[in-house]
Parts: structure tokens; C-alpha cells; sequence
């Protein structure tokens, strides 16, 4: 059946205030048209779905909503009772002016962004954005537009796209799959929100999106040795060290090791360390057994004399972290200079791989399960996976006490 009422959108306050909105929802799909008010969120009653009296003009405000509500109850009637288009979308589609221009998906995509954004989800933030962007880039280079309606979405735009991407931008099919995944994801929003009629065409359905097999660069036992052999001093040795307690950790991500804090280090009851943390990147929680090799490296940054909540490695010293975003950056910055020091490294020690702060989790991964002959769920338990399906993913391209047992044979000095 279908309804309509009033919505008072707190997700989009501002100084002004939150807007109103005028929702109508049937079997499930909802469209919303902006009533162009807002109000502060004293003056709502969110229960009555009105302007407060505390409001100086709560009575114009409310007579003005009545009136927008029996608007669209009216059409609602008059399409029940002539067997009509129930669907939000064309209910509001009637109810708005002629001349009001139908949304853009790359302006709707936008907004989207600036949501995640403001909700703290900064690496999905940063992903969708460039997804958007590069839909942008491709309409201005091939359709003279910066933008096109949600409704004109189709599988040949998206196939269009696709071809663009390969041939103009040089992407792989992975990176496509990723970009043109993220704006369906968007696209899929959308119509849940009603921009879309229900039971419309997927334009996704129409191209085909395949991903290739990576191959995942990792290093074997005695590349890990090398490196970890190298005599170096100053800002190198601090980079050789991080890379190493990486690979010692349980093949931490470099956004972990830069977070890490005093209190995720802990002694269990039979006084040995472990490491027990929440993963930025999946939100997961993590915890492993420290080998001797991650404890010495620890115990170079004095970390028994730290408080808390203070951070063990100084990578991200003197930098501005007050933001989620702020601190993506600060992550990305560091990041790029230590695959820049890692490069050197490699070379001087004789290896001819590229070497990344996250070759260090290919690397566990591939020992556990190569030379140590663990199984697929005990080395998914010492990643944090939240799936086993992402570790076979690490092989082709928690019983404690067995993830106990993998990581204490993760100490490459142990044969000597």
C-alpha cells in the first residue's frame, strides 16, 4: 500500500538545520522529494511528524507540510482508484514541478560520498570518489557531459565505459571490475531509494565484468633473512623493523602497525606476549603470539615503558590525525615512503622482487602454508580474515592453541 509522510533528515543537519522531506513508500521502495525547508532539531517533534510550537512560525510551517502531505495522498488515491503507477518514483515524479530537472547519478553518486564521509568510512569514501570521478571524465570525453539522469543509466553507457577504461586509462580488469562494482553498488542505492523505478533493468546485467588471478609477490625465508640481515642506520633501520614486526606479527597491515598502541600488547597467564587489536582496514579483531624476533624489535621502541594509549612505532609522529580522513592521509604519506625504502632494500639485498610494506602478510602466509604445512583456517585465524575464502585468495596468486603453535614456527632463527 502505498504512503506518504514527512521525514526530517538528521543525517543532513547543518547550521540551518535538518531538511524536510517528503517520502512516499510502496512495496518496499521509497522515493523523497525535498520540501527546500529545515528546521532545527528542538524545533521537530519527530513522533507528530511536525514544527513545534516553540518554532516562531510552527503554524505556517505545519500548514505548508499538511498541504504537501494531501497532495500526495490525493494522487496516491486517484492512481489506487484508477488502477494507476503506484511506484514512488512516478508518484513523485507527479507531484514535483514540470521543469524540475530529473537527479544526475553522478551528482547523486557525489552526495553518497560526501555521506560515507561524514559517517567516518573514509576508505569507502576514497574508493566510490574515484569510481565517481573517473564516470565523470569518461561522460565529458564521450558524451560532452558532465553528468547524465539516473534513469539514463544503461548497459551501453556501462559497456562504454568499461572500454573506455581499458583503452584510456590503461586499466587492468581487476581495477574495472572494482570501479564499475562500486558504481553499481551506487546505482543499486538508488533504486532502493526510489530514484529508479521498481523492477527496472539492471544495466549491469549487460556487461561482463571478469576478474583475473593476481599474482600476490612474496618472499621466501632466506629473501626475509637478507633483508633482515642488511646493516642499516636512521630512518632505513626504523623501516627494515617495521617491515620485520609485519612479518613477525601475524602479517599485520601497515595502517595496523602505524595505529598500534601500548594496550594492545599483553602478557597471557603464562607470561608470554600477545598482540590483540581491531583491524582498521576490515574492522576485525585480530590476535596473535609474538615470536622472540617481533618482541625484540618491541623492545627497541621501549614499549613496556609506554602508557596505553600511546603508540608504539613513532610513524606517525607530528602528524595531524584529528580526522578519519586526516589520518588516511597520514597512513598513505608514510606508507609511500617506506615502499620507497623497502625498494632500496630489496636491491641491496639482492632481491629482484617489488617489495611493499604488504608483501609482508603475502610472505606469512605463503611460509605458514608452503613450508610449515598449515591449514587454510588456521592461517585465515592468524590474518583475521573474516573469511576463508580471502586467504585462498593469499595461497593462489582460533584454536589458539594451533594458530600458537603456526606462529611460534614463524621464528626463521629457531634452525640455527
Amino acid at each position: 500500500m502505498a504512503t506518504a509522510s514527512i521525514l526530517a533528515r538528521s543525517a543532513k543537519e547543518t547550521g540551518e538545520g535538518v531538511p524536510l522531506y517528503l517520502v512516499v513508500r510502496h512495496q518496499g521502495s521509497r522515493a523523497m522529494m525535498s520540501l527546500s525547508l529545515r528546521v532545527q532539531p528542538t524545533h521537530w517533534n519527530a513522533e507528530k511528524k511536525e514544527v513545534r510550537r516553540s518554532h516562531p512560525d510552527f503554524s505556517q510551517l505545519n500548514e505548508l507540510l499538511r498541504t504537501r502531505l494531501s497532495e500526495a495522498r490525493r494522487e496516491i488515491n486517484r492512481r489506487r482508484a484508477e488502477d494507476g503507477d503506484l511506484s514512488p518514483v512516478a508518484i513523485k515524479r507527479a507531484l514535483q514541478d514540470e521543469e524540475e530537472p530529473e537527479r544526475g547519478f553522478v551528482a547523486y553518486c557525489r552526495d553518497k560520498v560526501r555521506e560515507y564521509r561524514r559517517r567516518g568510512q573514509a576508505n569507502t569514501a576514497a574508493a566510490y570518489r574515484t569510481a565517481v570521478r573517473h564516470l565523470e571524465e569518461f561522460l565529458e570525453a564521450e558524451h560532452a557531459t558532465a553528468d547524465v539522469p539516473i534513469t539514463s543509466v544503461d548497459g551501453a553507457i556501462i559497456s562504454e565505459m568499461k572500454t573506455w577504461l581499458t583503452e584510456e586509462k590503461g586499466n587492468k580488469p581487476n581495477t574495472i571490475h572494482k570501479k564499475l562494482g562500486s558504481l553499481h553498488t551506487l546505482w543499486n542505492r538508488a533504486r532502493k531509494e526510489g530514484h529508479i523505478e521498481k523492477g527496472a533493468p539492471d544495466p549491469w546485467d549487460a556487461v561482463t565484468l571478469r576478474k583475473e588471478q593476481s599474482n600476490k609477490e612474496k618472499l621466501t625465508t632466506d629473501e626475509i633473512r637478507r633483508l633482515e640481515d642488511l646493516q642499516l642506520s636512521g630512518r632505513k633501520k626504523d623501516v627494515q623493523q617495521w617491515f620485520l614486526f609485519m612479518f613477525y606479527a601475524g602479517g599485520m597491515r601497515v595502517s595496523d602497525i602505524c595505529l598500534l598502541r601500548r594496550k594492545h600488547l599483553r602478557q597471557d597467564e603464562d607470561g608470554r606476549w600477545r598482540c590483540r587489536y581491531r583491524m582498521k582496514k576490515t574492522r576485525q579483531s585480530a590476535g596473535v603470539l609474538l615470536v622472540d624476533e617481533a618482541i625484540s624489535i618491541l623492545e627497541d621502541y621501549d614499549f613496556q615503558e609506554k602508557d596505553p594509549d600511546q603508540r608504539v612505532f613513532p610513524i606517525l609522529d607530528g602528524y595531524d590525525l584529528s580526522t578519519e580522513e586526516k589520518q588516511k592521509k597520514a597512513i598513505g604519506a608514510r606508507t609511500s615512503l617506506m615502499n620507497k625504502y623497502l625498494k632500496e632494500m630489496a636491491a641491496a639485498a639482492g632481491i629482484d622482487k617489488t617489495v611493499t610494506t604488504h608483501i609482508a602478510r603475502h610472505s606469512l602466509a605463503a611460509y605458514l602454508y608452503e613450508e610449515l604445512g598449515y591449514d587454510i583456517y588456521t592461517i585465515r585465524d592468524i590474518l583475521g580474515h573474516a573469511n576463508v575464502r580471502i586467504t585462498q585468495t593469499y595461497l593462489d596468486g582460533f584454536d589458539y592453541s594451533t594458530s600458537d603453535e603456526a606462529m611460534e614456527q614463524v621464528s626463521l632463527r629457531q634452525d640455527n
